[in-house]
């Protein structure tokens, strides 16, 4: 027979790696300055998006290209749908709000970004 506290410390133990999970999780994979643009600079980040994380809607200081790398179903701000798919690429320019969408798949998805921006600017600018 199984104790009642026994149980709960089994379950508690398999939650836990879930409950632990970084919602949005960017690691940054190389930083350099641009050469045809001194004040500006590159950064390649690995982004993964755990179910059900929100990725507020921002802008940048400078542009954005990414490429899915492991796709999945996204809820849009407006309640539809739509799917990151992987290998496609997407490009943002500079001021153009983007994101405010909430992975609504069971697993994560994962993107590789590349940022031209503005040196010694934050990537992410809040947005409306």
């Amino acid at each position: 027979m199984i104790r009642p506290i026994a149980l709960a410390a089994a379950l508690a133990c398999l939650a836990t790696p879930l409950a632990a999970q970084t919602p949005i999780t960017r690691t940054e994979l190389g930083r350099t300055g641009l050469e045809t643009a001194p004040g500006m600079e590159v950064v390649i980040a690995d982004l993964t998006i755990a179910p059900g994380a929100h990725v507020p809607k921002h802008t940048r200081h400078g542009s954005q290209r990414r490429v899915g790398i492991e796709g999945g179903p996204v809820a849009l701000p407006d309640g539809a749908t739509a799917e990151f798919v992987p290998g496609r690429i997407e490009h943002f320019e500079r001021g153009v709000v983007h994101a405010g969408i909430t992975n609504s798949g069971d697993a994560p998805i994962g993107l590789i970004t590349v940022h031209i921006v503005d040196k010694g600017q934050p990537l992410n600018l809040p947005a409306e």
